[in-house]
């Protein structure tokens, strides 16, 4: 804190230098000059944050009435912020009201009595010292209010804040945001799809996110309050935004998808699935985020194309055939394998030869037969993307809209792989036990989230959410939990050195493995092996 004394006598600027301590009250400089012409120079070189003034300078100034006055209104028209202090000789009720109305924080008659000047700049400096505090504040929140609002969703969604209404109206408070738990919210899911998983390495992911970003704006900034483009894992982005009225948005989220599954491959290799989501409050947009993940994570097509949540799905085909797809799906959920492939294709050929077979009518029979795949799958726990592992049944179902032959084909080759996929042993583990189970077989080896991910066929965020939910723990914890676990029944079973047992749980620096065993268990790994044997 830097204090400038402007008086015609420097005598007077010493007498009042005698009565602080400066230290005491936090001054780092105190300057002190004669004329008003010397404070402008000193202020325009160097900080000042408080001035104390004399109202009146004779002798040393050209004449006028207040020269401290115009200092301030100086100060005041460059919009400099330093604090004003007036001293003067004689109470003046004009002087003194320009001086407030010039914004000074205190007006004191002299002589200066020693303990009012001390307890008014005591006062000054607290309220600059909140002031500064309060600018850092605002500077900070401003430089960083996007990260911030991202926090704040990204938290929502892996359950950080409860997903109540009280809970997150505490923490948008609590943040400062401007988003508002009264608001409705639209939700799009863009998640990036390649031909070669190598090729995503290559991408520009600035651009594409930049390019998602300005198009989204431009979609939807005039019709809502708040909108923002987040990253969420690897290959994906959500598309958030928010309004006082619901209506339109989730028209104006439709037309953003369309565009940008089209567009973006103008500016990069790479395809984009857009799932459009429901309008939702704000405590279910986690919900509706996760089941976007789920819709993905059963979705086996790469090309891009928009879905739409079932709820908000606008363009829903023919009805007519529904009694017949809830027929089919009660057999195939039953077990009737055969049956459910021999109907579906008596009813193709119904259509075929009743001419009721075009393009509409063959798409939504192609959409339907996949959504009861998808529930049976569900139902069963198979992940439907493991449908088209092999080359030829991925063909099969790339070259499925084509004719009747190759949909009879992918019927075929699709229910041949549900009944092989529902005999095998780990298909009776759900994603969650799966995952357990690989950490445990695999725990001397590196494990990366893609890698468990991939295990279970599964969308890396949604498996650390469920995985979260069920075991009540992280999954990178619970990698650490089992390695502690097994060092130490291995430094108590057996006489490995301890390099080799740190080597055996997946640590290949003793010292990390020596921290993390300490951290477990409140004692090193030599100390453990004393103590048992």
């Amino acid at each position: 804190m830097n204090l400038l004394i402007l008086d015609s006598k420097s005598s007077a600027i010493e007498n009042v230098r005698s009565m602080l301590n400066l230290a005491e009250l936090g001054i780092s400089r105190c300057y002190g000059v004669c004329s008003v012409s010397e404070a402008r120079t000193l202020i325009a070189d160097n900080r000042i944050d408080i001035l104390l003034a004399a109202v009146e300078m004779s002798g040393a100034e050209p004449a006028g009435k207040a020269p401290g006055l115009e200092l301030l209104a100086w100060i005041r028209e460059r919009k400099l912020d330093i604090a004003c202090i007036f001293m003067a000789d004689r109470p003046d009720f004009s002087c003194a009201r320009h001086a407030i109305a010039l914004g000074c924080q205190g007006y004191l008659l002299r002589p200066l009595d020693g303990e009012e000047l001390r307890t008014t700049l005591e006062k000054t400096i607290s309220g600059r010292r909140e002031y500064e505090k309060l600018r850092i504040k605002s500077d900070f929140y401003a430089a960083n209010e996007k990260r911030i609002t991202r926090d704040f969703w990204k938290d929502l969604f892996y359950e950080n804040i409860s997903a109540d209404r009280q809970s997150i109206e505490h923490q948008l408070k609590h943040r400062s945001l401007i988003i508002q738990p009264d608001w409705l919210y639209g939700v799009v899911l863009l998640m990036v799809r390649t031909w070669r998983e190598d090729q995503y390495d290559r991408l520009d992911r600035f651009v594409i996110n930049n390019v998602a970003q300005e198009l989204f704006e431009m979609t939807v900034a005039e019709a809502v309050d708040w909108q923002d483009v987040m990253q969420f894992g690897e290959r994906a982005q959500i598309a958030v935004c928010g309004a006082r009225s619901g209506e339109g948005i989730f028209e104006l989220c439709r037309r953003f998808a369309e565009q940008y599954t089209r567009m973006i491959r103008q500016y990069a290799d790479v395809r984009i699935i857009g799932y459009v989501g429901r309008v939702v409050p704000i405590e279910t947009v986690a919900e509706e985020i996760e089941n976007l993940l789920l819709m993905d994570s059963q979705h086996l097509e790469d090309h891009g194309v928009v879905l739409y949540s079932e709820a908000g799905n606008l363009l829903r085909l023919d009805r007519g055939a529904d009694d017949r797809f809830s027929r089919w799906e009660q057999l195939l959920c039953g077990g009737k394998i055969t049956k459910v492939r021999q109907e579906l294709f008596d009813y193709l050929d119904h259509l075929d030869v009743s001419g009721g077979l075009n393009k509409r009518s063959f798409y939504y029979f192609y959409t339907r037969y996949l959504e009861i795949l998808s529930r049976y799958a569900q139902e069963h726990q198979i992940v439907m993307s493991r449908l088209t592992e092999e080359e030829s049944h991925r063909k099969c179902f790339e070259d499925a809209m084509r004719n009747i032959q190759s949909m009879k084909a992918w019927i075929d080759c699709s229910l041949r792989q549900f009944e092989e996929l529902a005999e095998r042993d780990e298909m009776d583990l759900d994603p969650v036990e799966a995952t357990v189970k690989y950490i445990r077989e695999h725990m001397a080896e590196p494990l990366e989230m893609a890698e468990l991910a991939a295990n279970v066929h599964f969308n890396q965020d949604y498996l650390t959410r469920i995985f979260k939910r069920k075991m009540n723990t992280s999954v990178k914890n619970y990698i650490v939990t089992c390695r502690m676990e097994r060092s130490r029944e291995l430094l108590e079973s057996t006489d490995l050195p301890i390099a080799e047992v740190a080597y055996q749980v997946g640590y290949y620096n003793y010292t990390s493995f020596n921290r993390a065993f300490k951290k477990q268990f409140d004692e090193s790994p030599q100390a453990f092996r004393q103590r048992v044997e």
